[in-house]
């Protein structure tokens, strides 16, 4: 089988990754794995679908978190504002032009959530299994996390939908 990680040059033959500061925050999923220090996001593994093309540090600007999908990564800027980077085959990479400023993020195996600042919720990408179908009566939430085909909120009663 070939290793899949020596097309990324920042990675060693032993498979560790060089970050040059503390990592406060990682995310894996498939075949990459994301990390965030200081700001600075950094990827490495299957370069297969771009997931490991972290736009350039000047351009992305500080980051607060970082989520992996299966084969797309997106980060969460300082200013509440979304990126997302890879495979884009069901649109979980083209985030909407009217997000708005987002606290959270997550990744799940071809979609994509955002929390927005005011508790709302927004999903893109695959949705056979309706796993973007944010209900309409959801309510204000504090969370988000996604699974390959699936969901989930936090609302802030602190039940789960």
């Amino acid at each position: 089988m070939k290793n899949m990680l020596t097309r990324n040059p920042s990675v060693t033959p032993s498979h560790s990754v060089r970050i040059g500061s503390m990592v406060t925050l990682l995310a894996a999923a498939g075949a990459v794995q994301t990390a965030l220090a200081g700001g600075v996001v950094r990827a490495w593994g299957e370069w297969r679908e771009g997931q490991c093309n972290v736009p350039d540090p000047a351009q992305l600007g500080a980051c607060i978190a970082v989520a992996g999908g299966d084969q797309h990564s997106l980060a969460l800027r300082q200013g509440g504002g979304v990126r997302a980077w890879g495979d884009d085959r069901w649109g979980q990479v083209t985030v909407p032009y009217n997000l708005g400023a987002c606290t959270a993020i997550a990744a799940g195996g071809y979609h994509s959530l955002a929390l927005r600042q005011d508790g709302g919720v927004r999903a893109w990408g695959y949705n056979d299994f309706g796993q973007r179908n944010v209900p309409i009566d959801l309510g204000e939430c504090t969370a988000v996390a996604a699974g390959d085909y699936h969901s989930l909120a936090v609302r802030r009663d602190g039940g789960v939908r």
